[in-house]
């Protein structure tokens, strides 16, 4: 029993343990996921900051927008490498080998360059943060409107757009797949202690059954039938009455006092 007991303590402990872990992973699953769609709505943002037409909401506002979500933007890429208390993010960075070469780029074996994801990141960063200032600076730069020409042809939208739709595209999507697996993973884990435990506490149980409690069982039973068998050898009147008389009750009579 003490070593049911044990079992049952081990695997509270460690799927407590882990299951704050996988909490901060899932977690990490759904930040990435955020700095994904917030890539998009900055995209789409500063292009309609350039051209100024003020059709989906003033430039003002924009301006606000743009700037809250860019520094978000930072800070949570930021968060998902080195970690944030507050944020629930551990930081992934040095966790897995694999992961750090998604992210910050590296040479792999073959001689291949990966440029990684945090350094295109840092790029668009800096591509949203000069719109906001070239039209937010005292004087602001004319705005495009529907000069198609204009629009396509400014560097910083054309980084911009060119992001959305390119390498720095899948990566991001690469990088969410793999908070997932790491999340999958890790989850996969706990629930597989948590059944391997249960199992071992039900064949402990069994065993305890089988080789303790069914010899304990016997043993009372053999213990019971030779005190029956002695008391039979008593004559009946003299067995009948006095204090051996409650030995030779059944268990359905009543019992006299």
């Amino acid at each position: 029993l003490m070593f049911v007991a044990a079992l049952q303590g081990l695997n509270y402990g460690y799927g407590l343990t882990n299951l704050e872990s996988a909490s901060t992973q899932v977690a990490e699953v759904n930040k990435a996921s955020w700095v994904h769609a917030a890539g998009v709505r900055l995209a789409l943002s500063a292009q309609e900051l350039a051209i100024g037409d003020e059709e989906v909401w003033s430039t003002a506002d924009n301006l606000v927008y743009l700037d809250d979500t860019l520094h978000t933007y930072e800070h949570i890429r930021y968060a998902l490498r080195y970690g944030d208390e507050k944020l629930r993010l551990a930081g992934s960075a040095g966790r897995d080998p694999a992961l750090d070469l998604l992210h910050f780029g590296g040479v792999m074996a073959d001689g291949t360059v990966v440029h990684g994801l945090d350094p295109m990141m840092t790029s668009f960063e800096r591509h949203v943060s000069s719109i906001i200032h070239r039209f937010s600076k005292t004087p602001p730069e004319a705005p495009f409107g529907a000069n198609y020409s204009a629009i396509m042809g400014d560097k910083d939208l054309g980084e911009i757009e060119a992001a959305m739709g390119g390498e720095f595209n899948m990566l991001l999507e690469a990088s969410i797949d793999e908070y997932k697996a790491e999340a999958a993973a890790k989850l996969d884990s706990v629930s597989s202690f948590d059944n391997i435990a249960n199992v071992g506490n039900a064949v402990v149980v069994i065993m305890l059954y089988m080789f303790v409690l069914k010899s304990l069982m016997l043993s009372l039973r053999n213990t019971a039938r030779r005190t029956e068998y002695m008391l039979l050898g008593f004559p009946e009147d003299f067995a009948g009455e006095g204090p051996l008389k409650r030995f030779f009750m059944r268990a359905n009579d009543t019992v006299g006092v």
